[in-house]
């Protein structure tokens, strides 16, 4: 089941990417500019009192044409712990953990 919600997720992000030649460009250099001041090698974010650990970040645009193109299921699927994890493992462009 997960294997079709993978396939759909990623021919979602290479259509969008492939759409958005410019803003995926201007995303790559905002991220690295992110990922450059890293506070460490896990994408910490101090708060208060806590920390943030980001995973992954995508383009609005790109969080919109999932939301119209992919099911609830999906969706689902995306936002859950292990395909959070998977996004970010299969989708370096948009893991913030790792330096660009």
């Amino acid at each position: 089941m997960h294997n079709d919600i993978k396939l759909r997720i990623a021919a979602q992000v290479a259509k969008w990417e492939a759409a958005n030649p410019t803003e995926f460009s201007l995303f790559l250099q905002g991220r690295k500019a992110k990922t450059d001041d890293l506070r460490n090698r896990f994408a910490e974010l101090k708060g208060h009192d806590y920390l943030i650990r980001l995973l992954y970040e995508i383009p609005e645009s790109l969080d919109a044409e999932l939301r119209l193109n992919l099911t609830p299921d999906d969706m689902a699927f995306l936002r859950s712990d292990v395909g959070g994890k998977w996004f970010a493992r299969t989708f370096k462009q948009y893991n913030v953990s790792q330096r660009s």
